[in-house]
């Protein structure tokens, strides 16, 4: 459910024989038990092979918008049998458009003004969050932002960036980074007031990705990083836990909480062969590997575990959108999914 932030861009050549002219209007929300969202190789309303923002439904897709540059999906929801997706459309000027679909049928939340870019998606009581950024000021400076039902509330008037949100009895939390002394550090935002996120290593950067709230705790996992290494962290009520070695190079990009357990799902980057092997961890442990993976989103329900990110084709030389499945008690994943050249970004089970 989580955007993630990439340590090293994957140069690849994406052939594609799709061609959608589609849009969201004339393919309703149908029910399913999968809903994966992200972007499909295919042709705009100009013709011309882009990202289109889509969503899968038990593994069929729907193209949300082709009437953009380009699209994206970055976050999906459910709430009242609702489906709700987040997303950006790429515009002329080269700014972007904040887009909430719901049940497929789109609605812009920023005016185009601004490069903006959404990060995560939660419905509460009837009211939309998204967590996300917008990019203003003379340096076009990242700005950690928070829409309710389009309301933009900036939670910092320094660089920051906003990655996840989290609405727990009316309260509001926002995690991700804020430059503090020429340095990203990571904060957890309550209703907009900062706390900053501690290490024993404050010579590194650290970077919040995910945020789990109950009645007892706080959960919140990222990394922390400079140019040499980078270690996946996971901070229970703001006490710091390592989950990876000191010579990964991983992060920790979403979690989340079953039952008492907190299952965290990352990546470790081989460095010298810019390969990835996704990481699952339970209650601070590492519990599997997974080859040539990069997770991005995790789901758990009725003693399964889901998984969503990028992987490896089976000629293993291109990336595809992967959903990966497991019981829970036996951790042995299989790709459920696959989706060439396509990018999966984030996964709801129902």
């Amino acid at each position: 459910m989580k955007k993630i932030i990439l340590f090293l861009i994957l140069t690849q050549s994406i052939i594609s024989c799709s061609n959608s002219d589609d849009s969201a209007d004339d393919n309703p929300i149908s029910s399913g038990n999968y809903y994966a969202v992200g972007s499909t190789y295919g042709k705009n309303k100009d013709n011309n092979f882009t990202q289109l923002a889509s969503v899968w439904i038990d593994g069929a897709p729907t193209i949300l918008s082709n009437t953009a540059i380009s699209s994206v999906a970055n976050a999906v929801a459910s709430y009242n049998n609702d489906i709700y997706v987040a997303g950006t459309e790429s515009v002329n000027n080269g700014n972007t458009i904040l887009k909430v679909w719901k049940n497929n049928s789109g609605e812009n939340v920023t005016d185009g003004n601004h490069l903006v870019e959404a990060t995560d998606l939660t419905v509460n009581e009837g009211n939309i969050y998204i967590a996300g950024n917008e990019f203003i000021g003379p340096l076009n400076s990242s700005i950690a932002t928070v829409w309710k039902n389009g309301q933009a509330i900036r939670l910092s008037d320094k660089i920051s960036e906003a990655n996840a949100v989290y609405v727990l009895n009316n309260d509001v939390y926002v995690t991700g980074y804020k430059v503090i002394n020429d340095k990203k550090t990571a904060i957890v935002w309550k209703n907009g007031v900062e706390t900053v996120l501690t290490s024993e290593e404050d010579d590194l950067e650290s970077i919040a990705t995910d945020i789990y709230v109950n009645a007892e705790n706080i959960y919140v996992i990222g990394y922390l990083r400079n140019s040499f290494k980078s270690r996946a962290i996971l901070w229970k009520n703001n006490s710091p836990f390592i989950l990876s070695n000191e010579n990964d190079f991983s992060q920790a990009n979403a979690l989340f909480v079953y039952n008492t357990d907190v299952y965290v799902v990352g990546c470790d980057i081989d460095t010298h062969k810019y390969d990835f092997v996704g990481k699952v961890w339970k209650n601070g442990t590492l519990v599997k590997e997974i080859n040539g993976a990069n997770p991005k989103s995790i789901d758990i329900k009725n003693n399964k575990i889901y998984i969503a990110g990028s992987g490896l084709d089976e000629r293993g030389m291109h990336d595809e959108g992967k959903i990966w499945e497991s019981d829970l008690n036996n951790l042995n994943f299989v790709a459920k999914y696959k989706f060439p050249n396509n990018k999966v970004n984030a996964i709801l089970v129902k």
